[in-house]
């Protein structure tokens, strides 16, 4: 669970990629590359992120960071110690969507895709879906979370969909890091520790939670770490 700078590149961009898989019925054929003029604000700030978690653990090993869906099964200790970041409750075109699904890369050489509901597509034709997400990261003292609402606007190019445009808006809010694992900790005394009814009793004070969804896909990485919350977890989400 070591903090890396692919975990920030894969949540930076993972929206985009999953607008684009989602743009055909066979994703595992959609590649992606971005135009000259496509900015996106997440990389900026994964990028500021990255830089002070790398100083963080320079100096102090034990300083650590996790995913936003790993971050409510560490224990108490280390939750209000280490930072967190990432995507949460995903959304395209109103549909729930799994962060942690595999997405196509260029290294799969998968065939272009020709046509889409016996439809030939031709170059230059144009596709939007709307994407909705929750980007959440924290510091030493607050929780900083942003509503965002793109529309991701995608091209053909006669082999593949390309990110041609984004437009949208964001709503920024700040929650009190102390205040928050106050109530979470409150939570789990309240649902026998369990972090899924924790994380649901509290969800509508707290929107940005990670989704049952989300927070699956956390406690299935930290299986390798035999953490009794995650596997817990997955055992609740089995039985329901």
């Amino acid at each position: 669970m070591k903090f890396t700078l692919r975990i920030l590149i894969t949540f930076s961009i993972i929206v985009m990629f999953a607008v684009t898989a989602f743009a055909s019925n066979n994703p595992t054929c959609v590649l992606m590359k971005f135009t000259d003029d496509t900015r996106y604000d997440l990389i900026e700030s994964a990028a500021a992120f990255y830089v002070s978690a790398r100083e963080r653990e320079a100096n102090n090993v034990d300083d650590r960071t996790a995913k936003i869906e790993q971050w409510l099964f560490l224990s108490q200790e280390s939750i209000s110690n280490w930072w967190a970041i990432g995507i949460t409750n995903l959304k395209i075109d109103g549909k729930d969507f799994d962060l942690n699904e595999p997405f196509p890369i260029r290294a799969d050489k998968a065939k272009p895709i020709l046509e889409e509901d016996g439809k030939k597509l031709e170059k230059g034709e144009k596709i939007s879906h709307e994407a909705d997400y929750w980007f959440v990261y924290t510091d030493a003292g607050f929780i900083h979370t942003a509503k965002k609402s793109e529309t991701v606007n995608l091209k053909w190019n006669g082999k593949r969909w390309i990110v041609n445009e984004l437009d949208g808006k964001t709503k920024n809010a700040v929650v009190r890091k102390k205040d928050f694992l106050a109530d979470f900790s409150s939570a789990l005394s309240k649902n026998d520790f369990s972090v899924r009814l924790a994380a649901d009793s509290l969800r509508e004070k707290y929107p940005w939670l990670p989704s049952q969804t989300d927070l699956l896909s956390g406690a299935k990485s930290l299986v390798e770490f035999e953490n009794a919350a995650a596997i817990r977890f997955i055992e609740e989400s089995s039985a329901n």
